[in-house]
């Protein structure tokens, strides 16, 4: 668990800062980039934490940021690569998500109850758009922004628009 803690955390600080941008930097401009990290880690090592006080530590240190930035991650099943690029992010707690999935702000993913979307792998989620439900979606697909999936896409490579529309 520990290593896929670390490769999963070095892949999101290499997406998050792109290899450019030093994280004292961020850290003295504000940048979201940094908060975006430190949300990320303090979620991780939340999940990954066997000593009950660092747990707690690290589950407040993570409430403490996501009200900052205004994020919900409480999804267990989130492989690497998730990326976020902009606040208002809201991820159910039973949701499985793919590797590579890209959310442009002001997303929704979430259902009623047992009710979760099942996402596959390079998905990107336009500005604004919600999957809701018990829905699944194949790889390679992008939501267009404002987009709302209420019903299942399994074509390989779609692009959604409006509300269930596949292009």
């Amino acid at each position: 668990m520990k290593s896929e803690y670390k490769k999963s955390l070095k892949l999101f600080s290499n997406r998050c800062f792109d290899g450019k941008v030093n994280k004292c930097l961020c850290y003295l401009t504000r940048n979201h980039s940094f908060y975006r990290y430190t949300l990320y880690k303090c979620y991780l090592k939340s999940k990954v934490s066997i000593v009950r006080p660092f747990k707690i530590l690290y589950s407040y240190l993570y409430q403490r940021k996501s009200l900052k930035i205004n994020v919900q991650i409480n999804c267990d099943s989130i492989l690497e690569g998730f990326y976020f690029h902009h606040n208002n992010v809201v991820i159910n707690k039973r949701s499985i998500i793919g590797k590579n999935l890209d959310c442009f702000g002001n997303n929704c993913i979430g259902g009623k109850n047992d009710h979760a979307p099942i996402l596959g792998d390079n998905i990107i989620m336009g500005y604004g758009s919600m999957i809701i439900g018990n829905v699944r979606i194949a790889n390679n697909v992008v939501i267009g922004a404002g987009a709302i999936v209420t019903k299942d896409v399994l074509t390989e490579g779609a692009t959604v628009v409006g509300v269930n529309r596949v292009l």
